[in-house]
């Protein structure tokens, strides 16, 4: 693993940098449902870090550059934990779900965390079916994921309210 100073002076914790870290492991150490929704996360990062280092030298920026600006300062905010303070797979699971499919991207990005925070405790507790069944079979499902994805939209629509 490999750390970088900035992202740490950042406050970016975990401040692990996705390019340069390697595992001699890798997926096949993961639950299905953790590969299923970071597939993409070390492409998503690394396009976000070339962008961000593009993008010092120019202030035009065009529309899908600044989308992969704004989803990588997202999943940025989805991957800072708090110390002392891990979560559970199915947690991880929802917030990576939510950032994958960029159902947070129109966010605030002062709004990521509680939103997630708040969303995660209410369905949780209102649709513990699709939690537990994460937490029993280490997978999402084509159908859970579809449900999930409905949930945290009308998450998102009472939020912004």
């Amino acid at each position: 693993i490999f750390l970088t100073t900035d992202a740490f002076n950042a406050g970016q914790r975990p401040a692990i940098d996705s390019g340069l870290s390697v595992s001699r492991v890798g997926g096949a150490a993961q639950f299905k449902a953790m590969k299923k929704v970071s597939r993409s996360l070390k492409i998503d990062l690394a396009n976000f870090q070339e962008m961000k280092s593009f993008s010092q030298f120019g202030s035009d920026l065009d529309k899908s550059t600044l989308a992969i600006l704004k989803h990588g300062e997202v999943l940025m905010r989805v991957l800072r934990q708090d110390q002392y303070e891990p979560n559970q797979l199915d947690r991880q699971v929802y917030d990576l779900f939510a950032a994958k499919t960029r159902l947070l991207d129109g966010l605030d990005l002062n709004q990521v965390r509680p939103f997630l925070n708040n969303s995660y405790k209410q369905l949780k507790t209102t649709n513990a079916d699709i939690f537990n069944e994460i937490l029993k079979t280490k997978d999402l499902s084509d159908d859970n994921a579809n449900k999930l994805k409905s949930l945290i939209e009308e998450q998102i629509e009472v939020f912004t309210k």
